[in-house]
């Protein structure tokens, strides 16, 4: 069989690239700062009162160097860390650039009614000045959330293209890119009752942040509280200090990856869901080196009963595990980490907890599922995958795929991509009925790490229309599903 990657499951953090992150409101334009290197603007009105770390502040200066600074101009490029800097600062990409003729724009509007300022770096070049260097299109966007209490305000990172990380004086850095200089965050500077900090992750790391990166880490594919849009994080400043950033992670709830159970079974996918995961989005595929699952997506790293888990999705509120296999069983603790520190909660581990994977199509959920025999995806009303899609009928030989089915014949490798099929110990653990009537198993095994194939024959006689899919194992029933059928 050939090794495969099972990577369907992302539950609930659905991110479409379609829309572009960086806002173009007119009046987000209005001014543009002088051409040159090290430059800033002058004072800006913010249009409303930000609290910032126990300062509050109506006015910011705009630099070259995709910064602005709170209450005073700086325009000076310093490789440092942002907490070694003096003034409060927020900065989306700070780097040595420099401002061509019209790339750096800035103004006041409104964003959903409320007053917004924006700075927008609109094709900044690397220092020194080249004519025909790499450009970088990113923005910063502060807005008043005077409504959730005074001085309170959001502010978003936005990237559409990030091609350049160093300036070329750098003898490292080529065309650039390949020096570790860029950093992303904000600074509360020494005026602040206490110094307070952050950098998301990449800054100072050569070629995290770039479109180019090849683990797809860059800036323009990371979310964060913004469904529907890559390329945009957005931080809430509420009583001066940024709240979703900077904490340790935080779990509000672990499910059964598939069925949504509040159980899992070992050597099956779980969902965490909570806040501070990360602020990377993606799938495990480019962390899987060798063939072995990863522990560890950078900082990220999940324990199941105090033993290494395989993180197979990883975003700010959402994290899709494989637990390790192994005979533990009753309340576990799931432990979380990242950077800042790690939390855990308490949940229970069953031997088994069956689950379909698939999706939801209005209020009723679908398996994921393949003929066997014409390879074309059952989806009932609507293809899957934007794939080919026809209702079943009697006869037909489905492959269905579905998680927590319990132990195989022979261990499974652990933390391995399968190199082969390793069916399930005993065929008659596991019974699927389709429309009430008996569905003759054909086949159930582990064919992808943590999942599991389910080969199943169309009973003859099934009604047309949706037909309840009931899964069975060892008297455990997975969550109900539906198959859209045709006489």
């Amino acid at each position: 069989m050939q090794r495969r990657v099972f990577t369907f499951l992302v539950l609930t953090a659905t991110v479409a690239a379609a829309q572009n992150a960086v806002r173009t409101n007119p009046s987000f334009a209005e001014t543009t700062l002088a051409t040159g290197d090290a430059v800033a603007s002058p004072m800006q009105a913010l249009g409303f009162t930000a609290n910032f770390y126990g300062r509050t502040f109506t006015e910011a200066s705009v630099n070259a160097d995709g910064m602005i600074t709170l209450g005073v101009a700086s325009a000076s490029f310093q490789y440092r860390a942002l907490r070694e800097l003096t003034q409060a600062s927020i900065t989306p990409f700070w780097s040595d650039g420099y401002a061509n003729p019209n790339t750096v724009t800035f103004g006041r509007d409104t964003v959903n009614g409320r007053n917004a300022f924006a700075a927008t770096w609109n094709g900044i070049i690397p220092f020194p000045f080249t004519a025909n260097g790499p450009r970088n299109v990113f923005q910063l966007v502060l807005i008043d959330r005077a409504d959730t209490g005074a001085g309170n305000f959001d502010f978003e990172f936005n990237y559409n293209t990030i091609n350049w990380e160093c300036s070329n004086n750098n003898r490292t850095c080529a065309n650039g890119v390949g020096f570790a200089q860029a950093r992303a965050g904000w600074t509360s500077g020494t005026g602040a009752p206490a110094i307070t900090a952050f950098e998301i992750d990449g800054s100072n790391e050569a070629g995290l942040f770039l479109d180019s990166n090849p683990l797809n880490l860059g800036l323009v594919t990371r979310s964060m509280d913004a469904p529907g849009v890559l390329g945009r994080l957005v931080f809430q400043v509420r009583g001066g200090t940024v709240q979703n950033a900077s904490r340790a992670p935080q779990i509000s709830s672990v499910a059964n990856a598939a069925s949504f159970a509040s159980n899992f079974a070992p050597n099956g996918f779980f969902t965490v869901f909570g806040s501070n995961f990360t602020t990377l989005l993606g799938p495990w595929d480019k962390f899987i080196q060798g063939g072995a699952l990863p522990t560890a997506i950078r900082s990220i790293r999940v324990r199941v009963n105090n033993q290494d888990a395989y993180v197979s999705y990883f975003s700010p509120a959402q994290l899709n595990v494989l637990a390790p296999p192994g005979a533990y069983s009753g309340n576990v603790e799931i432990e979380v980490t990242n950077s800042t520190g790690s939390t855990r909660r308490s949940v229970a581990v069953n031997r088994v907890s069956p689950g379909w994977f698939g999706y939801f199509l209005g209020e009723k959920f679908y398996p994921s599922a393949l003929y066997a025999n014409t390879t074309t995806y059952v989806a009932g009303t609507g293809a899957l995958g934007g794939l080919d899609a026809r209702p079943c009928k009697a006869g037909d030989v489905l492959t269905l795929y579905a998680t927590g089915l319990g132990a195989t014949a022979s261990p499974v490798p652990l933390g391995q991509v399968l190199p082969t099929a390793f069916p399930i110990d005993n065929l008659s653990r596991v019974n699927v009925t389709l429309g009430g009537q008996e569905a003759p198993l054909l086949f159930a095994g582990m064919t992808f790490a943590g999942a599991f194939q389910i080969n199943f024959t169309v009973p003859p006689g099934i009604p047309a229309g949706d037909n309840a899919l009931v899964m069975e194992v060892d008297g455990v029933r997975a969550q109900t599903a539906s198959l859209t059928c045709v006489n």
